[in-house]
């Protein structure tokens, strides 16, 4: 169990700002359950952050999602 914290989303509007030590399993529960309903923008959101640390595991997540996307973990 990957046991590393993940700082929710800080969008550069700002509007959104959530502080949770989550690991990756949990984090690939909370997309999973979104699927089924819910505010698809979180869905996207959090969609977006777990292919990241997906696709980069252990890499550089935080800067890729920054740069690319404007938020930061």
């Amino acid at each position: 169990m990957n046991l590393s914290s993940f700082s929710a989303i800080l969008l550069k509007s700002g509007h959104f700002i959530l502080d949770l030590p989550i690991n990756d399993k949990e984090l690939e529960t909370i997309v999973k359950a979104l699927t089924l309903g819910g505010d698809s923008s979180l869905y996207e959101k959090l969609k977006l952050v777990k292919e990241t640390r997906d696709a980069h595991p252990g890499g550089p997540y935080k800067k890729i999602l920054r740069e690319t996307y404007g938020m930061v973990i």
